[in-house]
């Protein structure tokens, strides 16, 4: 005869299980709730991350191209003035590269009918007409076939816009030419005239994250189940939320690759451009000096060259930083004086604070290693940023750079500190300081320019040196930057130096002799595979003026028939220059296909790839060397001569030496 349960035990469990059940439903009811969060939050910052790139390029255009363009000339060139032309044309690239985001200008009463807000976006519109107060609006939609999350903010008419959009007979001519007369005039200021909008796609997300809103709803199917064991389910959870955060990490690799990708492309399409731009306004610039030009005229080549390389420095700034949060920054850890790079950023910033009427000061407190093991070029850029940053951030007083050795409990620093009377930093500010694409407010981007990268990447290279970047600061009387780097960690020599091994760097350089002359390739002949026409004028341009022989393929296919050509007429090139992203055939499929001819020659890679691993890959496919656009004269005058001598080619210089091309 079976026993039976008794009353108080079939009571505890009933309530128990009663217990357990509604611990579970509100749990799959926080779950739900937090994915749904995580969800919008995903989207969100896929707007975002498109709106700050629209934004940078607006802001860029506004500050730096305008101005520059407009130094030049009185003619409207909407190419180059028109912040809207400018990211549209952006983003037409971008698009290309990633359909499924969109960033759109949508007006009413546009002159571009490219602009014409439809339906809906009108709609919008009015919402922002009716409600000065609305800043934004958001929302999901259907848009070109998919669903996607969209962020929507005003356009108001400012003051600027309408030199332009207040009627044809004010407007510049070159616009009424393209544009004609019927719309796009008439604005007001501070009216609402449209919409600024951009879509993110959500159907990845929708399939990512709704399994886990089913998986968590599915609870109530099994509530029976929990009321006979509720350890069983609490464990099955355990495995559910493991597989969530499986899911969670395969999701940001895949947003990290998305990011890289990104990168690399938006890299290659501007650094494309920049070599022609570069390259010929330093090809100008060059003439018109040996010419006796107008030194204003010398000036305004300066000023386009002098904001291309600041373009191009901010493009290896936010390179830089990819690097760093994808953890495939490489260090070269070598042998180095910290006196010896003191006296390189001294060097540097020195002419740049006397240009702004303020001293700066670089000094030795007490005794220092002599040398040091640390990677010199990242230590370089980092103090290189921070004593930039104070003197940028300076209008008078001083910018003062110390170096010493202190104590920390029981271990040594080598501690960089530098000092400014500058304009400060408050208490709020400094807690977002050292986040990406953070300044001190909006105004200091618009006054001091930049990007806001530089602390970043000054922070997150000193932690991989062995240290980190502090800050102490007072509004309106200056800020202190402090690097310390941990002593063990960089093994310091025990000989040690002082402010005298600053002197006698400094003397050293000043007494440095002038340049070596850039090297001549008489007699060299270079075969340059190139698919653009700008930048095949531009380098054969270089090569010439030095004195080469330059045969020229516009891509893969047409360089490896040329070459057969050259080795049939037994005048084989002595350097071959592959750009490596070109249509038909590549140059990573022409250079493998040159190596398996049994081509021998030096082949010099071109491309405007930086990221990490690209240099593996073009050494990989059988090139010697690998160059960077923009392409810099000496860099490439010097890589052709030196890889023409290694190959024992026989060259001659101007004199007529064999041999004879950089001595």
């Amino acid at each position: 005869m079976r026993r039976s349960i008794p009353l108080a035990a079939c009571r505890f469990y009933l309530w128990g299980s009663l217990f357990v059940v509604t611990v579970l439903l509100l749990a799959a009811a926080l779950v739900d709730y937090f994915d749904r969060q995580a969800f919008q939050a995903e989207a969100r910052h896929r707007v975002e991350v498109v709106n700050q790139l629209g934004k940078a390029v607006r802001t860029y255009c506004k500050e730096t191209l305008r101005p520059a363009v407009q130094a030049h000339t009185d003619k409207l060139i909407l190419e180059a003035m028109s912040s809207t032309f400018v990211t549209r044309g952006v983003f037409e690239v971008f698009n290309r590269h990633m359909p499924q985001y969109r960033y759109r200008q949508a007006v009413l009463n546009p002159l571009n009918p490219r602009n014409k807000a439809d339906e809906f976006e009108q709609r919008l519109v009015e919402q922002f007409r009716r409600n000065p107060q609305l800043k934004e609006l958001d929302g999901y939609r259907q848009y070109h076939g998919r669903r996607s999350y969209y962020v929507a903010r005003p356009i108001l008419v400012e003051r600027r816009c309408l030199q332009c959009h207040h009627s044809p007979q004010t407007a510049p001519p070159e616009l009424v030419a393209r544009y004609g007369t019927q719309t796009g005039y008439g604005w007001k200021e501070g009216e609402v005239v449209g919409a600024l909008l951009v879509y993110a796609p959500t159907e990845d997300l929708v399939a990512q994250y709704a399994w886990i809103r089913y998986t968590v709803w599915g609870v109530f199917a099994l509530m029976g189940a929990a009321l006979l064991g509720g350890g069983a389910f609490a464990y099955r959870r355990l495995l559910s939320m493991n597989h969530v955060l499986q899911l969670a990490r395969r999701r940001a690799d895949q947003a990290n690759r998305a990011k890289s990708t990104f990168l690399a492309n938006m890299s290659h399409e501007i650094r494309t451009p920049l070599t022609a731009i570069l390259g010929f306004t330093e090809e100008l610039l060059l003439q018109r000096r040996n010419q006796g030009a107008d030194p204003e005229e010398l000036e305004q080549l300066q000023t386009v060259l002098r904001n291309g390389r600041h373009l191009l420095g901010l493009i290896n700034e936010i390179l830089d930083l990819s690097k760093i949060e994808a953890d495939k920054l490489q260090l070269e850890i070598q042998p180095c004086s910290p006196a010896e790079i003191l006296a390189d950023v001294a060097s540097a910033l020195t002419v740049r604070a006397q240009q702004k009427g303020i001293h700066f000061h670089v000094n030795i407190e007490g005794r220092i290693p002599a040398r040091i093991h640390t990677d010199p070029t990242r230590l370089r850029q980092v103090l290189f940023n921070l004593a930039g940053n104070a003197i940028k951030f300076t209008e008078r007083g001083s910018v003062t750079l110390t170096a010493r050795v202190e104590r920390k409990g029981r271990n040594k620093r080598l501690v960089f500190r530098i000092q400014d009377t500058g304009i400060g930093i408050d208490a709020e500010t400094l807690q977002r300081l050292f986040r990406p694409f953070a300044q001190a407010d909006a105004s200091m981007s618009r006054r001091f320019g930049g990007t806001g990268l530089g602390l970043v990447i000054s922070r997150r290279l000193a932690q991989q040196l062995g240290g980190d970047v502090q800050v102490e600061s007072t509004p309106g009387q200056g800020s202190t930057f402090t690097l310390w780097l941990d002593l063990a960690h960089l093994r310091p020599s025990t000989d040690l130096v002082g402010n005298e091994a600053l002197r006698l760097k400094a003397d050293t350089a000043k007494e440095a002799p002038a340049a070596a002359k850039l090297p001549r390739l008489e007699g060299l002949r270079v075969l340059l595979a190139e698919d653009g026409p700008d930048n095949q004028r531009l380098i054969c341009a270089i090569l010439k003026k030095a004195g080469a022989d330059v045969h020229l393929a516009a891509d893969g296919q047409e360089a490896v028939e040329k070459l057969q050509q050259l080795l049939q007429q037994q005048t084989p090139p002595h350097v071959i220059l592959m750009d490596m992203q070109m249509p038909h055939l590549d140059g990573y499929q022409a250079v493998r296909l040159l190596r398996q001819q049994g081509f021998q020659g030096p082949i010099v890679a071109l491309t405007a790839n930086a990221m990490q691993g690209d240099r593996e890959k073009c050494l990989q496919a059988g090139c010697s060397d690998y160059l960077t656009k923009p392409i810099r004269r000496e860099q490439l005058l010097r890589t052709v001569a030196r890889w023409a001598r290694e190959a024992q080619q026989p060259l001659a210089s101007a004199g007529g030496e064999p041999g004879g091309l950089d001595k």
